[in-house]
């Protein structure tokens, strides 16, 4: 069966209703199997009969179908007739508990039972070693042995379990050794010699694992990095044991430890980054464990706590503490410039906590983790502004160096009312920082952009929430030289037809031309008027000249006739400022929402040439013409193929049913619907089944008329699944579901052999759904049985 017919069949099997399938499983087989993996819900009475009765590939299938479902697991891998293909697909627990049956189970025995496979297909062995050893026969156990990559503790293990198999005295000391290397020392050993890909599935194969064995391991000598992530990361890692590996490589442990505990903020921070390590230490204490309250006084060094404070998220869990600094900074620290420099200088080498930061003990003498890390105080001192209010914030702002201004502005949490401080009293490259905060709406990106100065510009441009219209204010301005350049690089993708027609920069347009071409008669004259307003008339016709060179295909002109013969009207005037004029009127019109209007209720304007146009639509105003009077449906239902179109009209313009092929002009101009989709056979292609999609949604159509008319019954049966899975607007999935159910009870019922011919007629049957299910149950003598 190819992936069409399997899914095809898992639609109608899963309309069925309870019955028994044991001759179904028998006769279908491999077919069977194939559906089974698709079938989102199993009709009743099949899954227990696979389980009592299925094939190897079908009890694969239903493993494949549900991953993660760990009691079906255990109870295939205990009590069904399991062969290769099902042990290969098991994951590892149940896979161990399969291996490990009594060697008088069923499943172990004859040509195709897992003894064999086991045996003859070594290269198809995707089975973990482990439960391999589990297995009840030594000459699998001893295959395995040579066969598989073993660890020294599974040699042993497999040594052993040889010997208890066959019933022999096993040499003196094994045991005591395997004991020894499955244990803790054998897994520090293991782990100092094996392959660093190995190291994770060494640890997983302990369950128990005394820690302060590792521990004194680590001391003598200690893990290496790789060894300390897949240590610390083990749920049942001690406290004592991650302090110890703290001590020697901070950083991993904050990263990859399952769990982090306040004895670490004892300990130093190891290099090379400890500033960091505590940080990273700090956020997750807070954040996971709601350790803020301890965090003033324990923590240290300082700088590093205050850098996590400045990045912090927006968890209600740093209230504890950013409410305590709050109220230490107003106290000591106020409006105040000068006491603001002091704290800088005091934050420059300062090893002790929060709480010592604020009063008059002196410095430490040790250098602890941060402590005269370059550029450290930086970020402590963004940290503390980061929780005082936004007037305290903007007065110091004033006398901040650039780098500690970009930290704040950059990175600690967004306030709303930085764009009203900052707009009004900021400096560009402070207003250049705000506007790459992914925070800002489009609104708020204006109010950026009104401010007129290039590097904003810029980076309002590289905004994710910059639209249409923010784009093209930006390319109409004098651009940054650094900007111009990076434009000039941007592909093909970053670019859209409406950049050509606004960019007011000379080669940053002509390099978006070279992959744009910009549509419509209008945007064109538009494109036009911009070079003769900002470059002159010389360089107007130089320009128009070289795109119509550039364009060398001539299915593709650079301008339409029309323009072309504006653009001469225009020159021979004479009177270049009448002409312009002219020009502007001529556009303003065209671009206007009453002019966009009028084009799209023109009778003889062609709507999917107009609406491929370059143009910036009106959307508000062109849906209140529509209110007041409804465009074609060949116009509105074109709206929603337009990139920059609404979402609300959108929605509203895909339940309109557009003429854009013969079935869907058949359906508008009032053909009867089964006959349409019953005309041609149905496409495999998704985009080519888009307009039954659409005549549902509009309600032209109905799952009946795909279910009496729509062929071959392979391809109806999947679009109706599709439509089920997931339904277009209006779409009664449920009701669907029902109609073919239906349907097939009345047909097929339960006959099961009604059912194994039905199936098996999806490869070959060129007509209808109701026809295939009723030449199925004609043929074997039944309806609704």
């Amino acid at each position: 069966m190819t992936r069409n017919e399997r899914y095809a069949g898992s639609v109608l099997l899963a309309a069925a209703g309870d019955m028994d399938w044991e001759r179904v499983t028998t006769a279908l087989g491999d077919v069977l199997a194939g559906i089974l993996e698709r079938l989102t819900e199993l009709p009743g009475g099949l899954l227990e009969t696979v389980l009592r009765h299925g094939l190897d590939a079908q009890l694969a299938a239903l493993i494949r179908r549900d991953p993660e479902n760990t009691d079906l697991h255990t109870r295939i891998a205990g009590t069904c007739p399991c062969g290769m293909e099902t042990l290969l697909t098991l994951p590892h627990e149940a896979q161990g508990l399969l291996l490990s049956s009594p060697p008088e189970r069923a499943c172990w025995h004859g040509p195709d039972g897992l003894r064999e496979g086991m045996l003859h297909h070594p290269e198809r062995w995707q089975v973990e070693a482990a439960n391999v050893l589990r297995a009840p026969f030594p000459e699998l156990v001893r295959h395995a042995v040579d066969s598989l990559y073993l660890s020294e503790a599974e040699r042993h293990r497999a040594r052993l379990a040889i010997h208890t198999l066959e019933g022999t005295e096993p040499p003196p000391g094994l045991a005591a050794r395997t004991a020894l290397l499955e244990g803790t020392t054998g897994l520090i050993e293991e782990l100092r010699t094996a392959p660093d890909h190995l190291h994770r599935d060494a640890i997983g194969k302990r369950g128990v694992i005394e820690w302060p064995t590792v521990i004194e391991a680590h001391r003598r000598k200690p893990f290496s990095g790789m060894l300390v992530d897949v240590l610390a990361a083990r749920p049942d890692c001690s406290e004592d044991a991650l302090l110890a590996f703290y001590r020697t490589d901070s950083a991993v442990v904050v990263r990859s430890a399952h769990r982090v505990h306040p004895g670490l903020l004892t300990a130093p921070a190891s290099v090379p980054a400890p500033d960091k390590a505590v940080a990273g230490l700090i956020t997750r204490l807070v954040e996971e464990n709601g350790h803020a309250a301890l965090i003033a006084a324990e923590a240290r060094p300082a700088p590093a706590v205050l850098a996590a404070v400045l990045r912090r998220s927006a968890s209600p869990a740093w209230k504890p503490l950013t409410d305590e600094l709050a109220a230490l900074v107003t106290e000591r620290l106020g409006e105040d410039p000068r006491a603001w420099d002091r704290m800088r200088a005091r934050l420059r080498r300062f090893d002790g906590s929060i709480t010592e930061l604020f009063t008059d003990a002196p410095r430490r003498s040790g250098r602890a983790a941060g402590a005269g890390q370059p550029g450290a105080e930086r970020a402590a001192l963004a940290g503390l502004l980061s929780v005082t209010d936004t007037v305290v914030q903007m007065t110091v702002l004033a006398e901040l160096d650039a780098p500690t201004t970009a930290l704040l502005l950059s990175e600690s949490p967004f306030r709303a009312d930085w764009i009203d401080h900052l707009t009004s009293y900021g400096t560009p490259a402070q207003q250049a920082l705000l506007a790459a905060r992914p925070e800002l709406s489009a609104a708020e990106l204006g109010r950026l952009l009104d401010l007129g100065e290039p590097l904003v510009d810029a980076r309002v441009f590289k905004h994710p929430n910059c639209d249409r219209p923010l784009r093209e204010r930006v390319l109409a301005r004098r651009l940054d030289p650094a900007f111009r350049l990076e434009l000039r690089r941007l592909g093909r993708d970053d670019w859209h037809p409406r950049d050509a027609v606004v960019c007011a920069d000379t080669e940053v347009q002509w390099s978006i031309l070279q992959s744009q071409r910009v549509r419509g008669e209008v945007p064109q004259l538009r494109m036009l008027l911009n070079v003769w307003r900002h470059r002159g008339t010389e360089r107007l016709v130089e320009f128009h000249g070289e795109l119509k060179a550039h364009a060398t295909d001539p299915r593709r002109p650079a301008f339409l006739a029309t323009v072309d013969h504006a653009l001469r009207d225009l020159l021979a005037i004479g009177d270049e400022a009448a002409a312009v004029d002219s020009l502007s009127a001529r556009v303003a019109h065209g671009e206007s929402a009453r002019g966009q209007v009028a084009a799209l209720r023109d009778p003889a304007v062609d709507p999917v040439a107009l609406l491929a146009e370059s143009h910036l639509w009106h959307w508000p105003e062109i849906l209140a013409a529509h209110r007041e009077e409804p465009f074609r449906d060949d116009v509105f239902g074109r709206f929603a193929h337009v990139d920059d179109c609404p979402a609300d009209i959108r929605a509203e313009s895909e339940r309109v049913l557009v003429g854009l092929s013969p079935a869907e002009r058949a359906i508008l101009g009032g053909a009867e619907s089964g006959a349409v989709v019953g005309k041609n056979p149905l496409s495999h292609r998704y985009e080519e089944r888009a307009w039954i999609r659409r005549a549902l949604t509009a309600g032209r159509l109905s799952t009946t008329d795909l279910l009496l008319h729509a062929r071959p019954a392979v391809g109806a049966l999947r679009l109706i699944g599709e439509l089920i899975e997931d339904p277009p607007p209006a779409f009664d999935a449920a009701r669907a579901r029902a109609t073919l159910s239906d349907m097939v009870r009345h047909t097929l019922g339960t006959d099961q052999d009604a059912w194994i011919l039905a199936v098996r007629l999806l490869d070959e049957f060129d007509g209808p759904v109701a026809a295939l299910l009723a030449t199925a149950a004609t043929v074997m003598g039944t309806e609704g049985r």
